[in-house]
């Protein structure tokens, strides 16, 4: 039994990497269709696109968006990058320009950065210190 366990292998086992075999996590998103789905479940009452792109619809002046990723953000449907921005503050007072840019390729390629471009815009100063000089 043992020799058979063996010889077929488990799910989370590898030669190469032995016990435990890495994992990558790749989400995908299907852009509008998303956010519309997800805008129809939490607006009640909206009878157009423009109801969905639209928050403070309760107030005088209600706020128009341009995009439905844009009223998701506003509404706090999705997830924003504020552990992302923490992470780069804490890093900034310890850590050197290159690790910083490591650890922002790191941020991009292993996990779901909502707005990588504010996220750059944000830190690229702290990242390029050391070119400089």
């Amino acid at each position: 039994m043992e020799k058979e366990r063996k010889a077929m292998g488990t799910p989370h086992t590898d030669a190469k990497f032995g016990a435990c075999r890495p994992h990558v996590f790749c989400a995908t998103f299907r852009g509008g269709e998303v956010l519309l789905r997800l805008l129809l479940h939490h607006v009640p009452g909206a009878m157009s696109f423009e109801d969905l792109a639209c928050t403070n619809r309760h107030l005088q002046h209600p706020t128009q968006h341009a995009s439905f990723k844009e009223a998701c953000q506003q509404r706090g449907l999705l997830q924003d990058d504020a552990e992302w921005a923490q992470c780069m503050e804490e890093t900034t007072s310890m850590a050197s320009a290159s690790c910083l840019r490591a650890l922002f390729a790191t941020l991009l390629m292993f996990n779901v950065v909502a707005n990588p471009l504010a996220l750059w815009e944000r830190f690229y100063e702290d990242m390029a210190e050391d070119f400089l000089y």
